[in-house]
């Protein structure tokens, strides 16, 4: 079944070959971590038949596509070498093959990129080697998430909690994200059994979404405990000044009364920070509040009914900032 995936994307433009091998990588990849090992494969220096098999035809989409900034589909596979191996030996000897051209981008007369890097870290702490990672994350030419995040799990597998939280805290670059990190810090603070600090610190940006609807949810899957009202309010505390944008929500959940806890923030959709009349504030004041009824002479709004809105130029620069 998955040759015959990369056999129809063959047949797709380049955008389209390179989706469907992204949507067969996520999908696929579950399936050979959860898929059982015999003794036989256990003995085999490399991962399983089945991953290998995935990691020819990944190969092969990487050498095929005709951009030269391709994407990588081989990226998840090296960051997950060592799950893959399935046992600590395997994983082990892996690290081994990986540390010798590790430690010789990482030193003083290179300091250049090795694409093997995430591999070999991967590789040690599935082989629960837990301190090398953190002395080759040390000697990185550059501060990256991705790679100091297996730092973070090299001393939360320790134990040490609140170390790979202070840690994670000093791993972002210039260019990374605070949602992974956010994300990995909480799942480390839940698997502790400590929701209230996970919740207080990483909820809100780990579970950020496409809408507030899907972010509400998000938290409300990892935190049944806590009430829906008081997540709401959590979450429109933690944007002040967004408050308007929050109004639907509550409606969309079926909460009881939900325009009153909105709060008094002014809505930056309206001229001045005015609250919408809808979420209970009394609207732009006055004819010269910049979106008010126009007069007679404005006729009537486009779709035939109810007076105009007029807006001023002034009201267009301050809406833009």
């Amino acid at each position: 079944m998955p040759t015959d995936a990369i056999r129809r994307s063959r047949k797709l433009s380049s955008s389209s070959a390179s989706s469907s091998l992204l949507s067969f990588r996520g999908a696929f990849k579950p399936m050979v971590l959860r898929s059982p090992i015999t003794m036989k494969l256990a003995r085999r220096p490399g991962p399983t038949t089945l991953w290998s098999r995935c990691f020819r035809l990944a190969a092969w989409a990487n050498m095929s596509s005709r951009s030269p900034q391709s994407v990588d589909f081989l990226s998840q596979v090296r960051d997950r070498w060592g799950e893959l191996c399935r046992t600590p030996e395997r994983a082990s000897r892996a690290a081994d093959d990986f540390l010798p051209v590790l430690r010789l981008s990482s030193s003083p007369e290179h300091r250049g990129y090795f694409k093997g890097t995430t591999a070999c870290l991967s590789c040690l702490l599935a082989a629960g080697r837990h301190q090398e990672p953190l002395d080759l994350i040390e000697t990185a030419p550059f501060l990256w998430w991705h790679y100091r995040r297996y730092g973070v799990q090299a001393l939360a597998a320790q134990g040490r909690a609140d170390e790979a939280i202070d840690y994670a805290g000093r791993s972002l670059g210039r260019n990374d994200g605070p949602s992974d990190m956010a994300r990995t810090g909480e799942e480390i603070l839940l698997a502790a059994g400590r929701d209230e600090a996970a919740y207080r610190r990483f909820a809100c940006t780990a579970n950020r979404a496409g809408s507030h609807l899907a972010s509400f949810r998000a938290i409300k899957r990892k935190y049944p405990d806590k009430a829906p009202r008081a997540i709401l309010d959590d979450r429109i505390a933690q944007a002040p000044g967004k408050e308007g944008k929050w109004f639907a929500t509550p409606k969309d959940l079926g909460l009881p009364d939900p325009v009153p806890d909105l709060g008094p923030g002014p809505d930056p959709a309206l001229p001045g920070g005015h609250r919408h009349p809808a979420a209970g504030g009394p609207g732009p004041p006055g004819p010269r509040a910049g979106l008010h009824p126009g007069d007679g002479d404005h006729g009537p709004g486009l779709d035939g009914r109810g007076p105009a809105l007029r807006a001023e130029g002034r009201d267009v620069w301050q809406a833009m900032g």
